[in-house]
């Protein structure tokens, strides 16, 4: 997954840094549902049923299985 800091998840480096980020969406709705959105995007694009099945077909095409 390849998933963009501060749009799509939020990223800290200490305990500290993390509960800022908590704090932070906790208390400003609209950054909380723009970061679920796009997480939530980022992962139906990035392991969705049809993305792993073309991932595999490929893999298999590769290897001249498919």
């Amino acid at each position: 997954m390849q998933a963009k800091s501060g749009s799509e998840i939020m990223i800290a480096d200490n305990a500290e840094a993390f509960a800022q980020c908590v704090v932070e969406l906790y208390e400003n709705k609209e950054r909380w549902e723009t970061l679920a959105s796009n997480g939530l995007r980022n992962v139906e694009q990035s392991f969705s049923l049809d993305v792993a099945e073309a991932n595999l077909r490929e893999i298999l095409r590769l290897h001249g299985r498919g």
